[in-house]
């Protein structure tokens, strides 16, 4: 012999808040389902952007190589001197060596004399 087993009889307030449970829990699902789809697309959104900004980044980098090769063309010491030699006579330039360059103290002590003579000058007045 077999048991059945009935539904037992429910009251009214029973399936109201069966009907209210499930009500809220479809909405909380469908809730996380939308935050789920939102964060998604800003997620790939952001990955765009990064992969944007590396690339820029990657491009930039290759300009300041570029630009790295191009002054150092530039600055050739053979170059120089060729440029020196031909634009003399306009720039009166002269070629400089390790012995034209002055350390730090004698620029202040040289500094104080244009001060002092400065201050001669407007005393006379």
């Amino acid at each position: 012999m077999q048991t059945t087993i009935l539904p037992k009889n429910r009251t009214g307030a029973e399936l109201m808040i069966k009907r209210l449970v499930l009500s809220f829990s479809l909405i909380f699902t469908l809730g996380l389902g939308l935050w789920a789809y939102k964060t998604n697309y800003a997620s790939r959104s952001a990955l765009l952007r990064v992969e944007s900004i590396n690339k820029q980044i990657d491009h930039e980098r290759y300009q300041i190589k570029i630009l790295n090769a191009e002054w150092e063309f530039l600055n050739r010491p053979e170059r120089l001197r060729k440029l020196v030699e031909y634009y003399f006579d306009e720039l009166r330039l002269i070629p400089i060596s390790p012995q034209d360059f002055t350390s730090y103290d004698r620029i202040n002590v040289v500094n104080d004399i244009s001060i002092k003579t400065t201050d001669f000058e407007n005393t006379k007045n």
